[in-house]
C-alpha cells in the first residue's frame, strides 16, 4: 500500500528543549495530500534523502492490525499500554484544551502545550512556546482554509498563529479527540473546524463530542457517524491530541473525563 504522506511521529522534548523544526510544513503536505488519491496509516514516519523509511515511534504496547477493505482499520491492544508511557499534545487554552491537560495530571499522562508568545492559557504544565520560525512551519494559506472550511477567516496575526498551533497538536497527535459542534456540512463549529480538517486530510482516527447532540461521533473518509455508548472511544495510541471549543459545556466536560477512565481506568 504506497504510502499518501510521510509525517513525523515524534516524542515530546524535555520542557527546557525547542521543539524540532517539522521536516514537512502544514503547505506542503496539505498540498501532498491532494496530490494523491491513496490513503495514509498510522505510525507512518518521514524519509530523508537517502535514508530508508522508518517509524519514529515505536511502542510495544500497541499492537496495530491492518485489516484491507474500503478503508484501513487500525486496532489496538492497550492492555499494557501505561499512562506514564503517553503524551497529550494540546494547546491549554481555557475551555476543552483544559479539561483535556487536568485528565492527563491526573491521570499521570504527560502534556504538551504549543502556544506562541501573547496567549492566554489555563494549563502551565508541559508548555512549549513555538518561535516565529516554528509557527511557520504551520503556516497554511488563510484563503484555502476559509475554502475547506465554507466560511472566511480574518487575516489577523492571532488567528493565523491559532491555526498554526493547532497544526502542530494534530500534527504530533496520532489519535485526535475534539469538542465542538458538528455542522451541516460536516465541518466542526469555530477556529478547532481547522484542527479537524487537517486530521481528515492526514486520514488520522478522528473523533467529535457534539455538544449539542450529546455524544461522540467518528470520522469515516465521507461521513460522521456516531459511536453510540457501546463504543464510546477510547484512546488507543500513547501520543493523541485533546482539543476543542473554550465553551465547553457539563456534558463534553463528562466525556472528556469518561474517554480517560475508560481508556487508563
Amino acid at each position: 500500500m504506497a504510502a499518501l504522506l510521510h509525517v513525523a511521529r515524534r516524542a515530546a522534548e524535555a520542557p527546557d528543549q525547542k521543539v524540532a523544526k517539522p521536516l514537512l510544513g502544514a503547505r506542503q503536505i496539505v498540498g501532498r495530500i491532494h496530490g494523491s488519491k491513496n490513503r495514509v496509516a498510522r505510525n507512518l514516519a518521514i524519509k530523508g534523502g537517502d535514508e530508508a523509511s522508518k517509524p519514529l515511534l515505536a511502542h510495544k504496547a500497541v499492537h496495530v492490525e491492518l485489516v484491507h477493505g474500503n478503508d484501513v482499520t487500525l486496532r489496538a491492544n492497550l492492555r499494557a499500554m501505561k499512562p506514564s508511557d503517553c503524551i497529550l499534545f494540546s494547546g491549554g487554552a481555557p475551555g476543552a484544551e483544559a479539561a483535556f491537560g487536568e485528565c492527563a495530571e491526573r491521570h499521570g499522562v504527560e502534556e504538551v502545550n504549543f502556544t506562541f508568545d501573547g496567549h492566554t492559557l489555563d494549563r502551565h504544565r508541559g508548555v512549549r512556546v513555538l518561535n516565529h520560525e516554528e509557527l511557520l512551519a504551520g503556516d497554511v494559506s488563510l484563503e484555502y482554509v476559509s475554502r475547506l472550511m465554507h466560511r472566511r477567516y480574518t487575516d489577523s496575526p492571532t488567528i493565523r498563529k491559532v491555526l498554526q498551533t493547532l497544526w502542530y497538536q494534530v500534527n504530533n497527535g496520532q489519535d485526535i479527540f475534539v469538542v465542538g459542534v458538528i455542522q451541516e456540512d460536516d465541518t466542526v463549529r469555530g477556529g478547532t473546524g481547522w484542527g479537524t480538517e487537517f486530521a481528515k486530510l492526514c486520514n488520522k482516527p478522528l473523533y467529535v463530542f457534539d455538544q449539542e447532540r450529546d455524544g461522540w461521533y467518528r470520522w469515516s473518509g465521507s461521513a460522521w457517524n456516531a459511536t453510540g455508548a457501546a463504543n464510546a472511544p477510547r484512546i488507543t495510541h500513547p501520543h493523541f491530541t485533546g482539543t476543542g471549543t473554550r465553551h465547553l459545556k457539563d456534558n463534553a466536560k463528562r466525556a472528556i473525563d469518561e474517554l480517560f477512565d475508560r481508556s487508563f481506568d
